[in-house]
């Protein structure tokens, strides 16, 4: 994990793409002592024409409340992202208050694919689009933030064909998840299939020294 560095390759994408919004570990010092680091990859930031929004992890760990649709996307990272790090918990035991929940997002890092921030909707050919001209980037981020476990919220799809070989190896654990504002599937549902895909993985995956207290805390809640 080289969080300097991150910082260097974001500003310095910033000087070739002056409408770029900056994202990465929300609040850098809980990322860097999460356990674990957990990273999602989503589509882009809400709408974003004003110019409101330069850096999403100020937005989000500062301003969340400004932007009254939060929940509908952010909402389903912060309860899965609270569960995953206590352990993988039940979905009883996830919070609905803010302040817990914003809690959760300060201890992950968010990339969004569309750097610049989008519309209301995310068309296949504008986002298959804005993969194969940021792919490159994104996976940067990754190496430098090197998480434990990558949840692509659904955007798997069109960063495996804009970037070959982005989830393999490297000891870490990839989600191919839904997008979290989507309406196939209950709230707990979202967060239970996500969960079971990372306590199953990460039990054949991670051999990380680091982790070892927390595949204890995993194995015991079960």
């Amino acid at each position: 994990m080289d969080l300097v560095a991150h910082e260097k390759l974001i500003t310095g994408e910033k000087k070739k793409l002056a409408n770029m919004i900056l994202d990465g570990a929300i609040d850098k010092s809980c990322y860097e002592l999460a356990s674990p680091r957990i990273l999602w990859v989503l589509r882009e930031a809400h709408e974003n024409k004003a110019g409101d929004i330069a850096d999403y992890r100020d937005f989000v760990g500062h301003k969340l409340e400004t932007y009254p649709y939060w929940r509908r996307t952010l909402g389903p990272v912060a309860k899965a992202s609270y569960g995953i790090l206590g352990g993988c918990l039940d979905y009883s035991h996830l919070p609905n208050d803010i302040d817990n929940l914003k809690n959760a997002l300060c201890q992950v890092a968010i990339v969004n694919v569309n750097k610049v921030g989008g519309d209301k909707t995310s068309p296949p050919t504008h986002m298959k689009r804005v993969a194969e001209v940021h792919g490159s980037t994104i996976k940067s981020q990754i190496e430098l933030l090197d998480p434990h476990i990558v949840i692509f919220a659904g955007t798997f799809g069109y960063l495996q064909r804009a970037v070959p070989g982005l989830g393999d190896g490297n000891g870490r654990i990839h989600v191919a998840a839904c997008h979290p504002n989507q309406r196939s599937m209950s709230q707990q549902k979202y967060y239970e299939t996500i969960r079971d895909d990372v306590r199953r993985l990460m039990k054949v995956t991670s051999s990380r020294q680091e982790l070892s207290s927390y595949l204890s805390k995993l194995n015991a809640l079960q």
